[in-house]
């Protein structure tokens, strides 16, 4: 488009399995540019993809913040940028597999484009496994402060994820900052023998009614088969994932010497 973004389906073959650097060219009348594109390409075994959001569950932002999020954006520097504790560990423990390449991550944010390497800069610095990054446009006529609104960004890729990966399980991490909760729930509805689990980090300060609404929403996703938990640190979630098979038990002393470091 006019902003440079382009979005396109692109046939490739002879690609192995993993992260592989291929040559994209795009020609329009007279003008051509090539450019290199790390691509990632899920192995068939493949037991679970990690899908994940960003914006105050991976590194904090203050997104929901304004202001906060400006400051932390444009103020601060990738080496100083704050990684929630234990998530690195964490991330890393429920994609590794002892006898093949690792299973997938996909980081999920409402950040703009903008930031895709910024972003990608603090995943590789602070650890965490590498990932797509999915983003969004921001500007004018994107809907709510000028972008998409995170529950149609989110459920649209979560959507395209599934479909891409048809035989692939998928565990949902968010936080309780925007609409994660709601998203995730929806996913769980509508593909529930795809979901393994769903873990909704409680940001700072959260208000007592939307405790309540989460939890509620939790039990009632539970209840129907997907194992949903709302909780305030890396450590429940590798707790819980041991207990329903997704992380072997030495993975927790990990989560937690991270946590507690």
């Amino acid at each position: 488009d006019r902003e440079g973004y382009v979005d396109a389906v692109v046939e490739a073959t002879g690609l192995g399995t993993g992260w592989q650097e291929v040559t994209l060219a795009a020609a329009w009348r007279s003008h051509r540019a090539e450019a290199v594109a790390r691509v990632l390409v899920v192995a068939a075994d493949a037991r679970i993809a990690v899908i994940s959001d960003v914006d105050d569950t991976v590194i904090e932002t203050g997104l929901t913040r304004g202001l906060e999020f400006l400051r932390l954006t444009l103020l601060t520097e990738v080496a100083e940028r704050t990684p929630l504790a234990g998530a690195a560990e964490l991330y890393t423990a429920l994609t590794r597999r002892p006898d093949g390449p690792p299973d997938p991550v996909f980081y999920l944010s409402t950040s703009p484009w903008n930031l895709h390497d910024l972003l990608t800069d603090f995943v590789t610095l602070r650890g965490f496994p590498a990932g797509p990054m999915l983003l969004t446009d921001w500007g004018p006529g994107h809907g709510a402060f000028l972008r998409v609104p995170a529950e149609r960004h989110k459920l649209t890729l979560i959507r395209q994820v599934l479909a891409d990966h048809p035989g692939l399980g998928v565990v949902l991490i968010g936080d309780t900052g925007q609409v994660d909760p709601e998203i995730y729930a929806t996913v769980a509805d509508e593909a529930p023998d795809r979901v393994r689990a769903i873990y909704i980090r409680r940001t700072g300060g959260l208000p007592a009614r939307r405790s309540a609404e989460v939890s509620e929403l939790a039990a009632r996703v539970t209840a129907a088969g997907v194992p949903m938990l709302a909780v305030d640190d890396s450590i429940q979630i590798a707790e819980h994932a041991t207990r329903i098979g997704l992380l072997q038990e030495s993975a927790v002393s990990a989560v937690r010497a991270a946590c507690s470091g």
